[in-house]
Protein backbone atom coordinates (compact mmCIF):
# COMPACT_ATOMS: atom_id res chain seq x y z
CA UNK A 1 0.00 0.00 0.00
CA UNK A 2 2.77 2.18 0.82
CA UNK A 3 4.19 1.92 -2.64
CA UNK A 4 0.48 3.38 -4.60
CA UNK A 5 -0.02 5.87 -2.18
CA UNK A 6 2.51 8.40 -4.18
CA UNK A 7 1.50 6.78 -7.45
CA UNK A 8 -2.62 8.11 -6.45
CA UNK A 9 -1.10 10.92 -5.28
CA UNK A 10 0.67 11.51 -8.42
CA UNK A 11 -2.60 11.08 -10.27
CA UNK A 12 -5.12 13.13 -8.96
CA UNK A 13 -2.34 16.20 -9.40
CA UNK A 14 -1.72 15.12 -13.52
CA UNK A 15 -5.61 15.23 -13.34
CA UNK A 16 -6.47 18.82 -12.33
CA UNK A 17 -8.06 21.14 -14.48
CA UNK A 18 -5.11 23.17 -15.90
CA UNK A 19 -4.99 27.21 -15.87
CA UNK A 20 -5.85 29.18 -18.51
CA UNK A 21 -2.88 30.69 -20.60
CA UNK A 22 -1.95 33.91 -20.75
CA UNK A 23 -0.85 36.03 -23.05
CA UNK A 24 1.16 35.12 -26.70
CA UNK A 25 0.54 31.28 -27.63
CA UNK A 26 1.99 29.55 -30.70
CA UNK A 27 -1.02 28.24 -33.13
CA UNK A 28 -0.20 24.94 -32.08
CA UNK A 29 -1.05 26.31 -28.35
CA UNK A 30 -4.44 27.61 -30.14
CA UNK A 31 -5.27 24.83 -31.62
CA UNK A 32 -5.36 22.66 -28.79
CA UNK A 33 -7.75 25.63 -27.06
CA UNK A 34 -9.86 24.80 -29.99
CA UNK A 35 -9.94 20.99 -29.51
CA UNK A 36 -10.75 21.43 -25.85
CA UNK A 37 -13.98 23.60 -26.94
CA UNK A 38 -12.60 26.40 -24.73
CA UNK A 39 -13.02 29.23 -27.12
CA UNK A 40 -15.86 31.17 -26.68
CA UNK A 41 -15.32 33.50 -29.78
CA UNK A 42 -12.18 34.81 -32.34
CA UNK A 43 -10.94 38.03 -33.27
CA UNK A 44 -8.88 38.30 -36.76
CA UNK A 45 -6.96 40.99 -38.42
CA UNK A 46 -5.82 41.54 -41.79
CA UNK A 47 -2.63 41.00 -40.49
CA UNK A 48 -3.40 37.59 -39.09
CA UNK A 49 -3.69 37.85 -35.63
CA UNK A 50 -5.87 36.42 -33.54
CA UNK A 51 -7.32 37.03 -30.47
CA UNK A 52 -8.97 34.44 -28.93
CA UNK A 53 -11.65 34.70 -26.05
CA UNK A 54 -11.74 31.97 -23.53
CA UNK A 55 -15.43 31.09 -21.59
CA UNK A 56 -13.49 32.05 -18.41
CA UNK A 57 -13.29 35.34 -19.74
CA UNK A 58 -9.32 34.86 -20.33
CA UNK A 59 -7.61 36.13 -23.82
CA UNK A 60 -5.07 34.63 -25.83
CA UNK A 61 -3.25 36.17 -28.40
CA UNK A 62 -1.76 34.14 -31.45
CA UNK A 63 -0.67 34.55 -34.71
CA UNK A 64 -2.44 31.95 -37.70
CA UNK A 65 -0.46 30.72 -40.01
CA UNK A 66 -2.68 31.65 -43.34
CA UNK A 67 -5.30 34.00 -43.55
CA UNK A 68 -8.28 32.61 -42.28
CA UNK A 69 -7.48 30.23 -40.93
CA UNK A 70 -9.88 30.32 -37.98
CA UNK A 71 -12.57 30.00 -40.35
CA UNK A 72 -12.12 26.14 -40.21
CA UNK A 73 -13.77 25.87 -37.08
CA UNK A 74 -15.60 22.81 -38.11
CA UNK A 75 -11.75 21.44 -38.12
CA UNK A 76 -10.08 23.17 -35.27
CA UNK A 77 -13.02 22.07 -32.95
CA UNK A 78 -15.01 19.29 -34.04
CA UNK A 79 -17.77 18.66 -31.70
CA UNK A 80 -17.82 21.82 -29.94
CA UNK A 81 -20.31 24.58 -29.30
CA UNK A 82 -20.19 27.16 -32.37
CA UNK A 83 -17.76 29.79 -32.22
CA UNK A 84 -18.17 33.44 -32.56
CA UNK A 85 -15.78 34.97 -35.16
CA UNK A 86 -15.06 38.42 -35.93
CA UNK A 87 -12.96 39.61 -38.52
CA UNK A 88 -11.84 43.13 -39.40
Amino acid sequence: MKRLLPALLLSACMTQPQPSPTGEITWEEARALFKACMVEYAYQDHQRNVELTLFDGSTVTTVEPGLDDIFRTDELAPGCPEIALITE
